[in-house]
């Protein structure tokens, strides 16, 4: 969401120039073969490996669903997932439900490959 923050503050140069850094970084992991789901919960070989999964491969997800189901029902998907799940525990598939329901779109493949598998 960082680069989120950046577009509504200084524009979408900002945020297109986040997004460019979280993919250089997500990169590196794919250059060391370690290209692993963000629901991954095993060991990482480092903490520079672990950041370009948890941080960058995640925001370059969040950036591929947007593209996928646009702004309204991105932004519309993220207000309902945050405020319909105040104080409860979550996983993967509650955010997918919001996104879906949102966009009206099945999200499943991305999901499956950005989220569950490589």
């Amino acid at each position: 969401m960082v680069a989120a923050w950046k577009e509504h503050r200084w524009g979408k140069d900002a945020y297109n120039k986040e997004i460019g850094l979280s993919r250089k970084r997500y990169q590196r992991a794919i250059d060391a073969h370690f290209d692993v789901p963000l629901a991954y919960s095993k060991e990482y070989p480092s903490l520079q490996m672990k950041r370009a999964i948890t941080y960058s491969k995640a925001e370059v997800f969040l950036d591929t669903l947007r593209t996928a189901v646009g702004d309204t029902a991105f932004w519309k998907g993220m207000k309902d997932y945050t405020q319909g799940h105040v104080g409860a525990s979550v996983v993967s598939k509650d955010f997918q439900s919001s996104l879906e329901a949102a966009s009206g779109k099945n999200l499943s493949v991305l999901f499956q490959k950005w989220v569950y598998e490589n």
